[in-house]
């Protein structure tokens, strides 16, 4: 399901309700570009087959809301209005702090590591990649 779109400051912006993904979505998308530079994802999680599995839980939003960029970006009492915060893993496991960083975060899996995503030099601009998202 779509829960965002990439604006052009690099920001997300959250859709409510998230919106289905189905093939006629894909390929109307695809015709644009790549789906994933434009819109934010979200899907289940897939726990022990994602590198960022800890055994209990998504070990990625730790590392993002510990991360240098994000004690750039505004508090957690400013977060964005969300169709997925019932059932989100990152909001389970950390509260408004996975909100807070949530808006930077992209799947750009051609971009960086994860480990350069969660390092010392965060981009300026959003990147992600490990996983599709956070549910």
């Amino acid at each position: 399901m779509v829960i965002a779109t990439l604006g052009k400051d690099g920001r997300l912006g959250y859709v409510r309700p998230a919106l289905p993904v189905d093939e006629q979505f894909n390929r109307t998308a695809r015709e644009h570009g790549d789906p994933e530079s434009r819109f934010r994802f979200a899907d289940t999680c897939a726990q022990d087959a994602c590198e960022h599995w800890s055994g209990r839980q998504c070990g990625l939003v730790g590392r993002l809301i510990d991360s240098p960029r994000a004690q750039e970006l505004s508090s957690a009492d400013d977060v964005p209005r969300c169709a997925i915060r019932s059932h989100c893993r990152w909001f389970a496991q950390s509260g408004k702090e996975a909100c807070r960083v949530c808006p930077v975060v992209v799947y750009r899996p051609t971009t960086m590591t994860a480990t350069e995503a969660t390092g010392d030099a965060l981009p300026s601009r959003p990147a992600w990649t490990g996983e599709k998202d956070h549910l």
